[in-house]
């Protein structure tokens, strides 16, 4: 398994640096939400799953988001993971219910559900002084790409099972990706 994840993580470092959907506007050194992932050893079974489902260029994209990043370690929690990371409409799924459009800082948020790309929504709580997302507590917050915003989680989002089928789209990442190209083409 280390090899296949070392693999898989060499293949992501390369589909992101040569992703043409890369924006612009974060210059040749500014970090993108995939650059960040990649560069973070604790996020590396993210990466997978993220190059799993080709969702690299999506967080390279041109609009903002806002990742609920589960580390390893609420990965290695994650009951029948290996199982998990091979259907990957239920790794879709998961990932979308991770990413949030637009940028917040844990300053910005608020109490309350906010919706995810998923089109379910998350609940954002504070307690004893700390951020929760649903059940998972923000571990690292705050950390700024030039494509928005990484908050780092102690556990994996699960989302409803029971969604309407029309909202789990298989398209849905690539019609955003290809709302990103627009976007961009129109600036």
């Amino acid at each position: 398994m280390p090899y296949l994840k070392s693999c898989i993580f060499a293949a992501v470092v390369g589909l992101s640096f040569g992703s043409p959907l890369r924006r612009e506007t974060c210059g040749p050194d500014g970090k993108t939400i995939a650059d960040l992932a990649i560069a973070t050893e604790q996020l590396s079974t993210l990466v997978t799953a993220v190059q799993l489902i080709d969702a690299v260029a999506l967080i390279s994209g041109f609009k903002d988001y806002t990742v609920f990043a589960p580390n390893n370690d609420a990965f290695a929690n994650v009951e029948g993971l290996e199982e998990v990371l091979k259907d990957k409409d239920l790794v879709a799924k998961i990932i979308k219910y991770h990413i949030v459009e637009g940028e917040f800082s844990s300053d910005e948020l608020k109490e309350g559900p906010v919706t995810t790309i998923l089109g379910q929504d998350v609940d954002i709580s504070f307690k004893d002084g700390k951020v929760l997302v649903n059940d998972a507590e923000v571990l690292m917050a705050d950390i700024a790409a030039c494509n928005g915003v990484v908050h780092v989680i102690d556990s994996v989002l699960m989302p409803s099972m029971d969604m309407d089928d029309d909202m789990m789209d298989d398209d849905t990442i690539d019609d955003m990706m290809d709302d990103d190209t627009m976007d961009h083409d129109d600036m």
